[in-house]
């Protein structure tokens, strides 16, 4: 089958498509996923001559003032190619009116709108532009784009209008755009506001995507089928090689608030920071002291953190704060040193320039710790490196007792991730789901999660494997890699999880993202932050370092607070905090539409 449009009269959606026998059908829909079938022959003609399906695109429906429905689309080859229009009182049968000579591309009209009498069109093919007309047959455009292409960002490849509505704030026009990323085209959806008093006079529009196509189309024939709007909320749908599929926002005003500052989660620095310096007197620690580990326990946040000393080699260091951001204690001997052959450098010190890198420099060992408490056990990964081959995930843990009371009692660590594969990045969900234990790791570019029966590793046949991803955003600041940082944190909406993310625009800046993870399906993304949560800024963030680097490796609630503690600039400790209930209620607002795939019931 091939998607052709899509329409809607509020209540129900309505599916315009060519079944696989080359005929016009319509399917219905009351939730916008199950669709029944409405008719089994629907007819789009002029008197008895049918159009050839095959060549017709961009079927575009917009509901008039009389109560009858209105399309546009495209009629792609032969000497008639142009754009057409049908009018329509039951969706089902199209009376087709004369080739629409003025108009050019996708073309959509605002349902249930005139302006001075006229009714409204968005279309082009390449820009968007305005057109009016009296009686929907002989329009009159205006010279002038409203909806161009933008250099450098998410909408700089052909604009095609989708669909345009009024709202209570004006015309909301969006769009799509297609672009090369990575070697391969790929559709990104914008918005736009015009003023309902001048069609022509641009509001706002949308600095980011409210949807990009990500990796897993790029095999597929993608095409944008349409949107309508279903009980006040828009509702996208695409066709995939055959298959179709859908997306919503939760509501039309919603949208123009999506990539406001203030309604962006964020957190505030501690006046304390930096709360973890590198100390010229512990041989072990003497040049830097970051990336942190954090697990709150017995009404004190412990704190495992990433040293770096005379030999050059990472080793792991303890501190702990009752209050969050106070270092109540601090010990002058390292908490781990990693005495196993997989992460002592003493056995292979490069004496040649590594192929591989490991983020804060020196001669690798234990590096980036995270924390993860189950049961009476405390979890801790970290990478291992042995400054010459692949750096890679290893697992250890202590009882809860012995950590609580600085016996430094580890179980023998063990790699669980492959060898020859660089993969960092790793944390252990704090609870199993549906019977299995979660752990997040990173292979370039993206956070790989698995779910597996046990946490017992042998370090020689059993590895992560990285089941599922959660990629890159192509247009947003964390384009270029995403990692995990702290462990998940458990709330009412769903699994906190705070990420490091860096910019192919911005590829030495590392900066701090949030997202929240569905309950029963952590490899689900409820919830993204548009934009970071933090960036480096302060001095100690960016002393010694080109570019800057804020990554976080730990967090911890502390009376209903949320409390994150990152590296800054590959030598210092930070911390900084929000309420709990704010950073959600934000994060929340940044909604990440999901994929749903629409079923046609014969």
């Amino acid at each position: 089958m091939r998607g052709l449009g899509v329409a809607s009269d509020e209540r129900v959606v309505f599916l315009l498509y060519e079944s696989r026998e080359g005929e016009f059908r319509l399917a219905s829909s009351r939730d916008g996923d199950k669709f029944e079938m409405f008719a089994s022959k629907a007819t789009l003609a002029k008197g008895t001559v049918k159009e050839a399906l095959k060549k017709i695109s961009a079927f575009r429906v917009a509901r008039t003032k009389l109560g009858a429905y209105f399309a546009t689309y495209l009629l792609r080859s032969g000497k008639n190619a142009g754009v057409y229009g049908a009018t329509s009182k039951n969706f089902l049968s199209w009376k087709k009116t004369r080739k629409l000579s003025r108009l050019k591309g996708s073309s959509v009209v605002v349902s249930d709108y005139t302006w001075n009498g006229k009714y409204v069109a968005y279309f082009g093919d390449g820009v968007i532009r305005v057109a009016t007309s009296k009686d929907l047959k002989s329009w009159a455009p205006f010279a002038k784009p409203m909806i161009g292409k933008r250099t450098k960002q998410f909408d700089h490849g052909a604009i095609h209008a989708s669909g345009a509505f009024v709202i209570k704030e004006g015309i909301l026009v969006f769009y799509y755009s297609r672009r090369k990323v990575r070697g391969t085209l790929r559709y990104a959806v914008g918005a736009a506001l015009f003023d309902k008093e001048d069609p022509m006079k641009l509001l706002w529009r949308s600095a980011l995507p409210l949807w990009e196509e990500g990796s897993e189309w790029s095999k597929k024939d993608v095409y944008p089928i349409g949107v309508v709007s279903l009980h006040g909320r828009p509702l996208f749908y695409w066709d995939v090689s055959g298959e179709i599929f859908s997306f919503s926002l939760t509501s039309f005003s919603r949208i123009l608030t999506l990539d406001r500052k203030e309604h962006t989660p964020s957190v505030v620095r501690s006046h304390l920071n930096p709360i973890l310096a590198p100390k010229g007197e512990h041989h072990w620690e003497s040049r830097a002291t970051f990336n942190p580990a954090a697990l709150r326990e017995g009404g004190k946040t412990h704190i495992i953190y990433r040293a770096i000393g005379n030999s050059d080699i990472s080793v792991l260091g303890y501190a702990a704060s009752t209050d969050g951001f106070t270092i109540d204690a601090r010990h002058t001997e390292p908490a781990f040193v990693p005495l196993e052959h997989m992460d002592d450098p003493k056995f292979k010190l490069p004496k040649f320039v590594s192929p591989y890198m490991s983020g804060g420099g020196g001669y690798g060992g234990s590096e980036d710790p995270r924390l993860t408490k189950i049961g009476d056990r405390v979890y801790m990964t970290y990478v291992a490196y042995d400054g010459w081959s692949a750096p890679r995930v290893a697992l250890t843990s202590i009882d809860v007792n012995d950590f609580l009371a600085h016996r430094w009692n580890w179980a023998k660590p063990v790699l669980i991730s492959a060898p020859g594969v660089v993969n960092k990045n790793a944390c252990i969900l704090p609870e199993k789901v549906k019977g299995k234990y979660v752990i997040f790791h990173r292979v370039f570019p993206d956070i790989l999660v698995d779910y597996v029966d046990d946490l017992e590793f042998d370090g020689k046949t059993k590895w992560l494997e990285g089941h599922y991803k959660i990629a890159p955003r192509d247009s947003f600041w964390d384009s270029r890699k995403l990692g995990a940082g702290a462990t998940p944190i458990k709330t009412k909406k769903g699994w906190l999880m705070i990420y490091q993310g860096v910019d192919d625009r911005d590829a030495g800046r590392y900066k701090i993202g949030a997202m929240l993870l569905d309950l029963k399906d952590p490899k689900t993304v409820l919830a993204r932050a548009r934009m970071p949560v933090m960036e480096p800024e302060e001095w100690y963030e960016n002393e010694g370092h080109k570019s800057g680097v804020v990554y976080p490796c730990g967090a911890a609630v502390v009376d209903h607070h949320l409390f994150v503690y990152y590296g800054g600039a590959d030598t210092f400790v930070g911390v900084a905090s929000a309420p709990l209930d704010v950073f959600l209620d934000k994060l929340m607002n940044s909604e990440e539409p999901q994929l749903h795939p629409a079923t046609i019931l014969s």
